[in-house]
This record gives C-alpha cells, structure tokens and sequence, in this order.
C-alpha cells in the first residue's frame, strides 16, 4: 500500500507498507515523538520499525526478518487507517 501526500513546501510524500517489512518514508517529512521532540533525519528516504524489535527505532534495522513479524490481511491492505501489531498507528489521511 502506498499513499502521496504533500510535505513541508508543497513537495511530495510517499509512504509505502512493505509486507512483513518497516513503512518507508520518501520526500521532505518531520519524525517526531508522541510529546513533540523532532527526530533528526539526515536522508530523504527512510524505514521505519513496525515489528517493534528494532535496537535503533523508531528506524528498522532489519530485525523483523529475525522474528518473522507477518501482516494480517487487514494490516496490509488496510482500508486507509489502522494499527499495526507493533502499535503504529498508520493513517494514510494527512492530518493537519
């Protein structure tokens, strides 16, 4: 699943749910934390943790092909909004 948005500046984001893998992030986009504490980001695409076993989250480091993390269908396909087991929540809606 893929979804566009557009990012600071009007430029676009990608974000793709790879199966059984991390949400890759691609364009001009912010990370930050729950109460607000930005991420420093140095690349312009990146992966993102969702079986929660990364040791450098909330980046994925690969570990899900350890643990054999599986999406339920519902996770992969998704009807645009949802949790992942990890307790990502995934919005594929740009909030503002």
């Amino acid at each position: 699943m893929t979804a566009r948005h557009r990012g600071r500046g009007g430029n676009p984001i990608t974000v793709t749910l790879c199966e059984n893998g991390p949400l890759l992030l691609r364009g001009d986009f912010v990370i930050q934390t729950q109460d607000g504490r930005q991420i420093a980001v140095r690349r312009r695409t990146v992966a993102l943790c969702r079986c929660g076993h990364s040791t450098v989250g909330p980046f994925c480091d690969g570990t899900h092909k350890l643990v054999r993390r599986r999406d339920r269908p519902s996770t992969a396909a998704g009807s645009g909004t949802g949790t992942d087991p990890a307790g990502t929540s995934v919005d594929t809606e740009e909030e503002r």
